[in-house]
């Protein structure tokens, strides 16, 4: 049932005794709600909506790979350093020689020495992550090896070890001296050098 409200309004004129009404709804008419309740998107502006999204997307998807590969050459990069932490804190709280090992087949950095439950520990690099390791080592160190002394100091001369992933370069270096761990970051130029 539709009710409607209807005012009326008087008007009174000086010479005569006329008095009009009139009728006001306060609703539009029904033919103007209904385009309203039916109106939508059109096509066109479906296609334009998606094409946006679709070029979005398209712009996107590089950058998150790039974003991706640098966190986990970022990730690996922050094991590295914590194992060779572990093994330097390791050798200075036993006080015995603790040994690093690099194994290039199986492209992990483990510590020598098995931990209080029985297990190597070590990291495991990701596929994408190339390692050098470059030092002037000791005559009686096995090669890819360090080895932490007591002191706290790295047998040898400093070693460096550099994570490298889609020309982005990051570079562990312990000091021989003070066994004291430094990372330095580089970026290839586009040229790719």
């Amino acid at each position: 049932m539709r009710r409607s409200r209807k005012s009326e309004v008087r008007i009174r004129s000086q010479n005569s005794k006329c008095t009009a009404s009139f009728r006001s709804d306060l609703r539009p008419p029904t033919s103007d709600v209904k385009l309203l309740a039916l109106r939508g998107f059109t096509l066109i502006e479906l296609l334009i909506v998606i094409g946006i999204i679709g070029i979005i997307v398209a712009t996107s998807i590089p950058a998150y790979l790039k974003y991706a590969e640098q966190t986990r050459l970022k990730a690996a990069t922050r094991e590295v350093i914590g194992l060779l932490s572990l093994a330097r804190q390791s050798a200075m709280s036993s006080r015995q020689p603790k040994t690093v090992v690099f194994d290039e087949e199986t492209s992990e950095l483990r510590l020598e020495e098995p931990s209080a439950i029985g297990q190597m520990k070590g990291v495991k690099l990701p596929k994408n992550v190339s390692v050098h390791l470059d030092r002037a080592r000791a005559a009686d160190e096995a090669p890819n090896s360090m080895v932490f002394q007591p002191s706290g100091t790295l047998s040898g001369r400093s070693a460096t070890l550099s994570l490298t992933s889609h020309g982005r370069t990051q570079v562990v270096t312990v000091s021989g001296i003070t066994g004291g761990i430094t990372l330095s970051s580089s970026v290839a130029g586009k040229d790719g050098n």
